[in-house]
């Protein structure tokens, strides 16, 4: 999972870095609405098996490959507050933070 992690974010932060202004807040809005369209529940949170779609739908996106063992993974290092469940906020947090 590390590395695909590692190629989505280094995406999303060379796309984001990139850009300024008005350009870097639509890639963030549009991240945003990606992860609510995943958000079945409509509780701003991605239990387990959105987030398996959720990072399915990013894997193709960007053309990579991914397995349950990478998802499950991701979803354990996004899911800061260890709640079973990531947060927009999570998500976004660990793209700006991710080095």
């Amino acid at each position: 999972m590390k590395k695909l992690m590692i190629l989505i974010l280094g995406l999303i932060l060379s796309i984001i870095a990139s850009c300024t202004g008005m350009a870097k807040n639509k890639i963030i809005s549009d991240v945003k609405n990606s992860f609510f369209n995943f958000d079945v529940d409509k509780d701003s949170l991605l239990n387990k098996t959105e987030y398996t779609k959720f990072a399915n739908h990013l894997a193709k996106l960007y053309n990579t490959k991914t397995d349950n063992a990478k998802i499950e993974e991701g979803f354990i290092k996004n899911d800061l507050n260890k709640d079973n469940q990531v947060s927009i906020d999570e998500f976004i947090s660990v793209i700006k933070n991710f080095k």
